[in-house]
C-alpha cells in the first residue's frame, strides 16, 4: 500500500491538476468560493453590476468559473441548491472538459437538460485512442533513430508510464462526472431539471 500511495503522490507532482481525487476541494479554494458567494456576489447584485463585471469576478473563482453568471444565480436564488448540488452540477457538466458532460444548461428555460448531442463515453474512448496513438507514433518515430537499446527501453517505459498515468487521470475524471450526474438524479436535486 505504501508503494501505491507513493505512486499517487508522484502522479500529483507530475500532474498538478491531476484528475485523481479531483472532487476534493482544498481549504483555500473553499474560502475563495465562500467569500465570493457571501460577500462579493451580493455586492455585485446590490450595485446592479453589469454581467461582464460579474463574469470577470466569477471567472477568478475556482469551480464557479465553469458556470455562467445566470446559471449560478438560478442555482442559488431560484433552485436553492446547496454547495454539494453546485459542485455536482459543475462535475456533471464536465468541468473544464465539456465533452465528458452529462448535462447542459438551457438558459431560456433556466433548467438543466440531459445532453442530447455527444456521448461522454464516446469522448472517453476517443480521448484514450488519441493519446495511445500519439504514444505509438512517438515510439515508432524514435525507433528509426540509432540509439542504444537501453535508451530505447527507457523511452518506451516512460511512454507506457505516461500513457497509464494520463489514462488513469482521464478515467477518474470521467467517473467523477458520471457519479455527479447520478447524484443529481436523486430526489434532493431533481428540481434543477424542472
Amino acid at each position: 500500500m505504501d508503494i501505491f500511495s507513493t505512486f499517487l503522490k508522484f502522479i500529483r507532482l507530475v500532474f498538478p491538476y491531476s484528475l485523481l481525487d479531483s472532487k476534493k476541494i482544498d481549504r483555500n479554494k473553499l474560502e475563495e468560493i465562500e467569500e465570493y458567494l457571501n460577500i462579493e456576489r451580493p455586492k455585485h447584485i446590490e450595485n446592479n453590476s453589469t454581467i461582464l463585471t460579474r463574469q470577470f469576478a466569477q471567472k477568478k473563482i475556482p469551480i464557479l468559473n465553469n458556470l455562467s453568471v445566470n446559471e449560478l444565480d438560478d442555482l442559488i436564488d431560484k433552485k436553492e441548491s446547496d454547495m454539494d448540488g453546485i459542485f455536482n452540477v459543475v462535475w456533471a457538466k464536465g468541468g473544464a472538459l465539456i465533452g465528458f458532460g452529462y448535462i447542459e444548461y438551457n438558459s431560456e428555460e433556466s433548467k438543466y437538460l440531459y445532453k442530447k448531442n455527444g456521448n461522454p463515453t464516446t469522448a472517453l474512448i476517443v480521448g484514450l485512442i488519441m493519446i495511445f496513438s500519439l504514444f505509438l507514433y512517438i515510439a515508432f518515430f524514435l525507433s528509426n533513430y540509432q540509439i542504444t537499446d537501453i535508451v530505447k527501453f527507457i523511452i518506451h517505459i516512460t511512454l507506457v508510464f505516461l500513457f497509464v498515468t494520463i489514462s488513469i487521470s482521464i478515467l477518474s475524471f470521467y467517473t467523477n462526472c458520471k457519479n455527479a450526474y447520478k447524484e443529481l438524479q436523486k430526489d434532493k436535486y431533481r428540481h434543477i431539471f424542472e
